[in-house]
């Protein structure tokens, strides 16, 4: 019985793929195991159910190093009123989608490039939680407070991993 099941699932497998003679690329109909692909939620859900098409591949942005489903709403700006130590404060928030509730979040800020003004870099960085958890699409909402190195900044870079979560290119001013 369990040789059959196996035998079922692979030759399942094979014709979802396609004739994989050709040159040893998936079709665009399959579903890739790389760090790019990834299915949209609800294509997640059709996938997980056994419905829909599992190799049918959304645009959403997790990867392998960012489980980050979907990324929206960011905004920037500069509170200009002075900080006790007489400086201006850069303050960002979002909201990302993640698979499961528990994960601890933390925009860390990185580097700015040499453009005048720079484009300020943060990385979200992610802790996954520990055990069971249930499998449910989770919003948090993601902000970062902390000194303005800068007067003004051409843009905000957010990243997760190797993934550009969103470039923020609106950075106001508030007096």
């Amino acid at each position: 019985m369990f040789k059959r099941v196996v035998i079922a699932g692979l030759a399942l497998t094979l014709a979802a793929c396609g004739d994989s003679s050709s040159d040893g690329q998936l079709p665009s109909n399959a579903a890739s195991t790389s760090s790019g692909a990834v299915s949209t939620p609800s294509g997640a859900a059709n996938a997980m159910s056994g419905g829909g098409d599992p190799g049918n591949v959304g645009e959403g942005n997790m990867s392998n190093d960012c489980p980050v489903i979907e990324s929206s709403n960011w905004a920037a700006w500069i509170d200009a009123m002075p900080t006790p130590e007489g400086g201006k404060r850069l303050n960002v928030s979002g909201e990302i989608v993640l698979p499961t509730p528990g994960y601890e979040w933390e925009l860390v800020i990185g580097a700015a490039d040499r453009m005048n003004p720079p484009a300020q870099h943060l990385q979200l960085k992610l802790t996954a939680p520990d055990g069971i958890v249930a499998q449910v699409l989770t919003t948090y909402q993601v902000t970062h407070r902390s000194d303005a190195v800068y007067p003004e900044y051409r843009a905000i870079l957010i990243k997760c991993g190797d993934t550009q979560l969103a470039e923020i290119s609106n950075i106001e001013t508030a007096h």
